[in-house]
């Protein structure tokens, strides 16, 4: 896959995740505020790179609700699949997701690593993930990291809204 500084990233969108609104002080009604700044900014001929964690599983009822969001979502959907993320590749297709592995590719001098969780090893420039949240980014050892190599495109700091590549880098 490749991607261009007008494509959309975005990650760890939950939806219908039950308890992130305590875990991290996500407004009420973020589902519907995630959706609707997705429909508003990403047209269907956009590319969207999500890093992961698009939805939380409950139960039938959360999945049916959750898996309706995510296919009525615009754009050329592609997601690096996340540590939340339990549905099959088929299944994401279904949903017009197309799943890639995490990937490196080279914006002007800089080598870009797209991922889910943060990397802390070596082979790339700067590395864009998700995961934490609005959480501290820590080192495998737990020491917390205040790194100007990653970027953090968790939604809870992009305000709830997919945001164009070249914006985060």
């Amino acid at each position: 896959m490749e991607i261009t500084l007008d494509t959309w990233i975005i990650s760890d969108t939950h939806f219908k995740h039950k308890n992130i609104v305590k875990y991290c002080n996500r407004p009420m009604g973020h589902n519907e505020l995630m959706a609707r700044n997705w429909h508003e900014l990403v047209q269907p001929e956009d590319t969207v790179l999500h890093l992961g964690d698009l939805m939380v599983w409950y139960g039938e009822d959360d999945v049916l609700d959750a898996m309706e969001i995510a296919e009525a979502l615009p754009g050329k959907k592609f997601i690096i699949r996340g540590n939340h993320d339990k549905i099959s590749t088929e299944e994401f297709a279904e949903l017009g997701f197309t799943e890639v592995p995490p990937f490196i590719q080279k914006f002007g001098q800089n080598r870009v690593l797209f991922s889910h969780y943060p990397d802390h090893g070596p082979g790339w420039d700067i590395n864009v993930h998700g995961h934490i949240h609005n959480n501290d980014h820590r080192d495998p050892s737990g020491n917390v990291i205040n790194s100007s190599r990653h970027v953090n495109a968790s939604i809870e700091m992009m305000d709830y809204k997919p945001v164009l590549l070249r914006r985060l880098l």
